[in-house]
């Protein structure tokens, strides 16, 4: 069964690209497929990627997706969810309706946080996101 993680906080350079990186690299050295999906409109992920191929260096085990819709994330998950063991799912640095979409797409939503109260605050309306998401929909989506 395919597990699906997303990123969620409503701050800008909260080091949620750098966790998804970091993560998918961790699964892909345990030899598990991994999807990156970025629905960042900013498409760092796109960018590293890019780059990293540029550089001949770009990871095994590993693919990358973007989108920029609520109905591509579905088309997307579709098709190519069942190929991979991990998808994680990159979103935007601020709060958005796309948001809640992608959250009933996880199985688990994970907040990165620094020592700063403007972050801590980001992580407590992500928490109040899936909590309500959670609530209207009967589910039982984790978040770290």
């Amino acid at each position: 069964m395919t597990a699906v993680f997303g990123t969620l906080s409503g701050k800008g350079g909260a080091g949620k690209s750098t966790l998804v990186t970091l993560l998918a690299g961790e699964y892909a050295s345990y030899d598990k497929k991994v999807l990156l999906v970025d629905a960042d409109p900013s498409q760092n992920l796109a960018a590293w990627w890019r780059l990293s191929k540029e550089k001949e260096n770009q990871p095994e085990n590993v693919d990358l997706a973007s989108v920029l819709q609520r109905q591509q994330l579905t088309e997307l998950l579709d098709r190519k969810k069942a190929a991979y063991d991990v998808v994680i799912i990159d979103t935007a640095g601020r709060d958005s309706i796309f948001g809640a979409s992608i959250i009933g797409h996880c199985d688990l939503v994970l907040t990165p946080i620094q020592a700063s109260k403007r972050e801590i605050d980001a992580a407590g309306t992500a928490a109040q996101h899936v909590a309500e998401f959670n609530a209207e929909h009967g589910t039982d989506i984790s978040q770290l």
